[in-house]
């Protein structure tokens, strides 16, 4: 009996060895894949947040790329400008978990000119952020690097391209006072101004309101600043104003307003002569057998005004050919050429008066223009053009009251004036070589798609 049970004992020993041997194995199996959930979850978490962290520094680079560019444009180290915009973007550049680096020229050669390595600057930001759940399989701080190029390009462009177009654009360096000169009243000029010149901006005061908003840029002739005249709006009332008071050295610095901001897309900015027109309009394309004059024609739609009707009665001449509706005071879509000096509304015609014209028209003239009247509601036939004046002696004069016209006015070689009230002027914009600016409660609205936010001459080039 005693040899019998110790049989059965030792057969099944192994049984018990084996059953020792597995216990434990599932605890192990679900240690590993907590360890791998773990893991995804940190990659999940942490690489969301490693990811927010990269735009982050992506955005405070190049916020730091443009300050520093625009202190290069106005001769001022680089180094503060873009130091401060890092900071204000939440990287102050404690050496601790973020590293903020300004680089003029950029560290390494990036080929992005030739022989002005000088005009660009390069911003580099490195920061770290600890693990959460992803330090348990990694160690170590997570770590991202942005970096920006900024570029001061003292010719308004992009290197490549024509000049950013601003509100008010004049080319004239020796105008009388100043290249551009804007006063009156409830002012505002939405898209910026560029003066070749001395520029003079005195909208505003008295508890009305003045607001320039936009890029805008000038030359000043007797490099002195303090001949530019920078006045708009009240500066006890809350408006968005370019500056408040006679400009100062505050305006060309790289800070804005209480100087905590480092964008400057609302400051002044001290510029080059601009020589390249900002828009590419030729007069020999409206003269008759030109590009524009004859697609124009091949629909009907090219008019020559005649010489002796264009100055006084251009109303009647255009009733008499049935380009002009009496009732609707609609004129007909199209290019209006005029060798002679051109009026439109001065007092009226005979047949229908001079308010109330309407129309998708391009008025183009050899001699000077006056567009006069009230409640004309005119938009451009050609090209965003709404009046191409080729006079070398007076220009366009232009007048009158609750007028509202879109497109371009274009002066290359004269002036344009306007005065007057409640005018409104939306997606048009006045290029001539001086402009003289003046009213009440006038709008001028020029935002072309290409106008590149912050002031003019600062890009991120790379």
């Amino acid at each position: 009996m005693n040899q019998f049970i110790s049989k059965i004992i030792t057969k099944k020993t192994p049984l018990l060895n084996r059953r020792d041997l597995t216990s434990g194995q599932a605890i192990v199996i679900i240690a590993v894949a907590a360890m791998g959930l773990f893991a995804m979850m940190g990659l999940a978490i942490d690489g969301g947040r490693l990811l927010m962290l990269r735009r982050d520094t992506q955005n405070a680079a190049d916020a730091a790329a443009v300050a520093a560019a625009r202190a290069l444009c106005v001769g001022r180290d680089p180094v503060p400008a873009g130091l401060a915009a890092a900071n204000v973007s939440g990287f102050d550049n404690n050496e601790t978990d973020n590293w903020v680096e300004i680089h003029n020229p950029p560290s390494a050669s990036m080929g992005l000119s030739e022989g002005c390595d000088s005009c660009f600057v390069e911003a580099t930001i490195r920061s770290q952020i600890p693990p959460t759940f992803i330090g348990l399989v990694y160690g170590g701080d997570l770590e991202t690097t942005s970096s920006a190029i900024g570029t001061c390009n003292p010719d308004m462009t992009d290197g490549g391209g024509a000049a950013e177009l601003r509100a008010l654009w004049a080319m004239g360096t020796s105008c009388p006072n100043a290249s551009v000169s804007v006063t009156g009243s409830d002012i505002y000029i939405l898209g910026g101004v560029h003066s070749n010149g001395n520029l003079q901006v005195n909208a505003g005061g008295g508890g009305h309101t003045g607001i320039v908003e936009g890029p805008s840029s000038y030359v000043d002739t007797v490099k002195n600043k303090d001949k530019v005249d920078w006045v708009i709006g009240d500066t006890t009332s809350s408006t968005i104003t370019t500056g408040n008071g006679t400009c100062t050295s505050a305006c060309f610095s790289e800070f804005v307003g209480d100087g905590t901001s480092p964008y400057p897309g609302q400051a002044l900015y001290q510029t080059d002569v601009q020589t390249e027109w900002p828009v590419d309009y030729k007069i020999e394309d409206f003269r008759p057998e030109g590009a524009a004059a004859e697609a124009a024609a091949l629909k009907g739609e090219y008019y020559q005004v005649p010489c002796g009707k264009g100055k006084q009665d251009f109303t009647d001449w255009a009733v008499e050919e049935g380009l002009l509706d009496p009732v609707t005071k609609t004129l007909k879509n199209g290019i209006y050429y005029s060798t002679c000096d051109f009026q439109l509304g001065q007092g009226g015609g005979k047949t229908i008066g001079g308010d109330d014209l309407k129309g998708n028209v391009t008025f183009v003239s050899e001699e000077e223009m006056h567009i006069n009247g009230a409640r004309h509601d005119l938009h451009p036939y050609y090209e965003n053009l709404l009046v191409f004046c080729n006079d070398d002696k007076k220009g366009v004069h232009f007048s009158g009251t609750q007028n509202h016209w879109d497109g371009n006015i274009y002066v290359p070689n004269s002036d344009f004036q306007t005065s007057g009230s409640s005018n409104n002027a939306n997606d048009g914009c006045v290029i001539a070589q001086c402009i003289n600016f003046s009213g009440s409660n006038n709008v001028v609205n020029c935002q072309p798609s290409d106008i590149e936010p912050g002031p003019p001459g600062i890009w991120i080039a790379e």
